[in-house]
């Protein structure tokens, strides 16, 4: 079958002109890039959540927009790695979204960038403050944050998104929750 095929080839080839030949093997060559994928960097297996989690999420948030305190977040940590995603808000403030950059390795920056840039949100630095008065800095933070409105929705897809396509995860997310 080997040689059947070989054969077939090469009467197809002496059938060709030598552009002709040329242009279908560079036309065979560029869908082949397009549908293996040409990209430099790895791709990351996504991990999953549970559409039980997704819900506790967009509730968490919800709950954290009715809070009258002003200093209420919410924390969500994955609990094998410890890493996590925050936002802040209250009944007067609207949704604060922060991912410290220093828990992410180089990978996760990398795609940090590109999937945040989707929501308009770019990696900054700002000052740590040691104190309630904020007039003593113990340096920088760097971070991707943003004033993100009162939309629920778009707070748990930042959330998902983080979770599922940043963070490199090995397994299935077990998502911990922490409010004030």
């Amino acid at each position: 079958m080997f040689i059947v095929a070989k054969r077939h080839y090469a009467i197809y080839t002496n059938r060709c002109t030598p552009l002709k030949y040329i242009m279908k093997n560079l036309l065979f060559i560029t869908l082949s890039i397009i549908f293996m994928g040409c990209n430099s960097t790895p791709k990351q297996i996504k991990s999953e959540i549970s559409e039980n989690e997704v819900e506790e999420i967009t509730i968490a948030l919800t709950q954290l927009l009715k809070r009258g305190n002003s200093d209420a977040f919410v924390i969500f940590t994955e609990v094998n790695s410890g890493k996590f995603v925050q936002f802040a808000g209250s009944v007067n403030e609207d949704l604060y979204f922060s991912l410290p950059a220093n828990q992410l390795n180089q990978n996760e920056l990398s795609i940090a960038k590109e999937k945040l840039k989707e929501y308009n949100i770019h990696l900054s630095s700002s000052p740590m403050y040691t104190d309630e008065t904020m007039e003593h800095s113990a340096g920088t933070m760097d971070e991707f944050s943003k004033r993100i409105g009162r939309d629920v929705e778009n707070g748990a897809n930042l959330a998902i998104t983080v979770l599922t396509e940043i963070f490199e995860l090995d397994e299935d997310i077990q998502l911990k929750i922490e409010e004030n």
